[in-house]
């Protein structure tokens, strides 16, 4: 599978993940507290903070139902961030991996790369 497709999958499954948690907050905490999870829109807000470990704690739970689903959501937030950079590494890693097969040598005053066969 080529990395421009991996990128799409996990730019869909983060935003499922996104709109999911922001649905299930809303559920959650928008009567408890109706002025901070007013909308589902704000609630994406939660959801992306959340999701990036940060937590500024403007917004939190305070429901027993609401905290459950944040913990559960903290712990895909972890994983949302896991991929891409599983993704870059493994780019890097090819890329690395194919400068180290190549060999340098003088030609005409110029430097050129050569591939050495294997």
């Amino acid at each position: 599978m080529g990395r421009r497709k991996e990128f799409v999958i996990f730019l869909f499954a983060a935003s499922l993940v996104l709109l999911i948690s922001a649905v299930g907050i809303w559920h959650f905490e928008h009567e408890v507290q109706p002025e901070g999870f007013s909308s589902i829109i704000s609630c994406l807000w939660w959801a992306i903070i959340t999701l990036a470990t940060v937590g500024y704690g403007d917004l939190y739970p305070i429901t027993p139902g609401g905290k459950i689903f944040t913990s559960i959501i903290v712990m895909s937030g972890m994983g949302v961030l896991a991929v891409p950079a599983g993704l870059v590494t493994s780019a890097l890693y090819k890329i690395t991996k194919k400068s180290k097969h190549k060999k340098r040598i003088p030609h005409k005053g110029r430097t050129m790369l050569k591939e050495i066969a294997r």
